[in-house]
């Protein structure tokens, strides 16, 4: 059976659309939809209401190698009474090396903390939450700190809840609107959510720790702020890749914390991007059997990547992510075969001409 060329520029359209539309819903290429996503965050400043802690090398230097006696975060959380909330991002699971003295210190400073303390926890792989020494548990609220890392090693999303426990930016934003607002959060969604990067290592106010234990710092700089205690030097290895590249597992916390107070999520609807790429499928085979002229059918081309790519990256503004490697798969598939028939057509059509003056 023969097909006209009509009927090509048909054939392949569905083709197309079908191969592209099975590779989207069965997850083909995820991470390098995910890294598509990640160029589109830009740099914003953030909302101004964290403040980070550093336990970097300038303060490893002056109080000595790590981990520190438990009485210096004790120290820290007795300089820190202005803060709406103070969050701990480690995980104190095992008495202190120093002996019980040691631990009756921050055991006391957590007791008498009119600010509200949370304290970092670890998920396991088998569920199990190893939260921290038992005594610092009376006085502190615990919160797991697991970050979830993607294949390719980005730190993208973070889950809320884990059976009975709650994450630890989820327990600082909720300690935060009661203690600033006395509104609970409206939000709570059960499923991983997409964190909202507001840039790169730095981008929130950092202070080492030295400086706030030797009181360095107006203790009204803290006023009615979320201060975030953790680790930034290097040796201590907690960093991770995001989407502007390394940064510090108590940095993103900020970012995830941030995210949840803003109660704005990122949305994504799997239909949509389908039928997406059904669309732009066959627009883009249509514009290929319609305009005859080379020059015009490009700029057609080139227009409709620009307003696909201009229109994701304002929905990505308004939180809504729509799929940046399908589409555009699509449009460039499509101008191919769209191409590859106008070609063979083309080459069919001389080629009779030349057989019929040649008889």
């Amino acid at each position: 059976m023969r097909f006209s060329t009509k009927s090509w520029y048909f054939i392949v359209a569905g083709l197309i659309a079908l191969v592209l539309s099975f590779c989207l819903e069965t997850g083909l290429f995820t991470i390098q939809r995910d890294r598509l996503v990640d160029i589109l965050f830009t740099n914003k400043k953030p909302p101004g209401r964290i403040i980070l802690i550093a336990i970097n090398e300038e303060s490893i230097r002056a109080i000595g190698q790590w981990p520190w006696p438990r009485a210096v975060t004790g120290s820290l959380i007795n300089n820190l009474q202005k803060a709406a909330v103070i969050g701990i991002d480690v995980n104190f699971k095992e008495p202190s090396r120093l002996g019980k003295a040691d631990d009756a210190i921050l055991e006391k400073a957590l007791a008498n903390s009119s600010v509200p303390v949370i304290l970092s926890s670890d998920v396991q792989a088998d569920g199990e939450i190893i939260l921290p020494f038992a005594s610092f548990i009376n006085h502190g609220i615990p919160g797991f700190a697991n970050l979830i890392t993607a294949g390719d090693g980005v730190v993208r999303t973070i889950r809320l809840r884990r059976g009975d426990g709650s994450s630890f930016g989820l327990q600082i934003a909720q300690a935060y609107q009661d203690s600033v607002s006395g509104n609970p959060l409206i939000v709570l969604p059960t499923q991983p959510i997409r964190i909202e990067y507001f840039g790169p290592e730095g981008t929130y106010p950092v202070l080492s720790a030295q400086e706030v234990l030797e009181s360095k710092i107006p203790p009204e700089f803290f006023s009615n702020k979320i201060v975030l205690i953790g680790a930034t030097a290097r040796d201590l290895q907690d960093y991770h890749e995001t989407p502007f590249g390394l940064t510090s597992g108590v940095e993103i916390q900020a970012n995830i914390i941030d995210t949840i107070i803003n109660q704005r999520f990122f949305k994504t609807r799997a239909t949509l991007d389908i039928g997406l790429v059904i669309f732009l499928t066959f627009l883009t085979i249509w514009l290929g059997a319609v305009i005859q002229r080379p020059i015009v059918f490009w700029a057609s081309i080139a227009a409709l990547f620009v307003t696909y790519n201009l229109i994701v990256f304002l929905n990505f503004d308004s939180y809504f992510i729509l799929d940046l490697l399908y589409p555009n798969l699509a449009i460039g598939i499509s101008t191919l075969g769209a191409f590859t028939i106008r070609y063979i057509s083309t080459s069919k059509e001389k080629l009779f001409i030349q057989e019929t003056f040649s008889r």
